[in-house]
């Protein structure tokens, strides 16, 4: 769980819950590719929501279908779909960008 950063320069703050360093042949991962429908991400996501679908709705920039009909709200970002994904997708942050647009429409719509 938490945001992947690639400098030391970040730095580490009271609500810094732990520090995972990888080394360069775990993290040599930075073309992203088209989902091949492995599954990898339905089985890993701890509440089980459907990361792939998400995904591929928010490359179609269908956030409020996200939202009502996959349950995009539901989802605590934990990472663990966007870390076993073969294709390298950041699903995470593709969710993270959705609901902050979904929040900026709700508050328009007032």
């Amino acid at each position: 769980m938490g945001t992947p950063v690639r400098s030391l320069d970040v730095p580490i703050t009271k609500g810094t819950g732990g520090v995972l360093v990888l080394g360069e042949r775990a993290t040599k991962r930075d073309d992203i590719l088209p989902c091949i429908k492995c599954s990898k991400c339905l089985t890993a996501c701890p509440i089980h929501l459907n990361p792939s679908e998400l995904g591929l709705l928010a490359a179609k920039r269908q956030y409020d279908v996200m939202e009502e009909k996959y349950h995009l709200n539901d989802c605590f970002e934990c990472g663990c779909c966007s870390y076993v994904c073969p294709s390298n997708t950041p699903l995470v942050q593709y969710f993270r960008i959705a609901k902050t647009l979904n929040r900026e429409r709700h508050r328009q719509d007032g």
